[in-house]
């Protein structure tokens, strides 16, 4: 019982402290009331529901990562059979690939958006690139694993 009491004054404290700073700065830019901020984060969530802008913005977020899934799979499900089949095809992507894999998708997002700007093309280029190299990669290995035998 004293364990879940100590664990739970910090937050308390802080909370305490914060209400208590607010209420004493003139300024509610620098530290707002926290029944401010709780009516600001739950404000969005009425404006999106109330005039049907969240089902539009799910929609158009869904679409680029449909566009962007459908091209790394259309793309990477052909070259990983291709990759895993025959050694040459193999041999000729394997270099590049090992080399942009290990890049994560957000190290490529500065250099998307300064080659193709803000919109729906760099959005479906960034989600292609998060699920090409896994996609490609498991499909190599699939094909590789599969029994001769069969």
């Amino acid at each position: 019982m004293k364990k879940r009491i100590i664990k739970v004054l910090l937050p308390i404290a802080i909370i305490i402290g914060w209400e208590l700073i607010s209420l004493t700065i003139d300024n509610q830019w620098k530290l707002p009331l926290l029944e401010s901020i709780v009516s600001i984060l739950a404000d969005p969530t009425k404006r999106l529901l109330g005039t049907g802008s969240l089902i539009e913005n799910t929609y158009f977020s869904l679409k680029r990562v449909f566009l962007g899934f459908a091209l790394a799979s259309g793309i990477g499900i052909p070259l990983g059979i291709g990759m895993g089949w025959w050694t040459r095809i193999g041999d000729v992507f394997d270099y590049t690939i090992e080399v942009l894999r290990p890049i994560p998708p957000l190290a490529w997002i500065p250099l998307i958006l300064a080659w193709f700007g803000l919109g729906l093309r760099s959005s479906i280029i960034i989600i292609f690139i998060g699920a090409f190299f896994p996609i490609l990669v498991n499909t190599i290995e699939g094909v590789k694993n599969v029994n001769s035998g069969l």
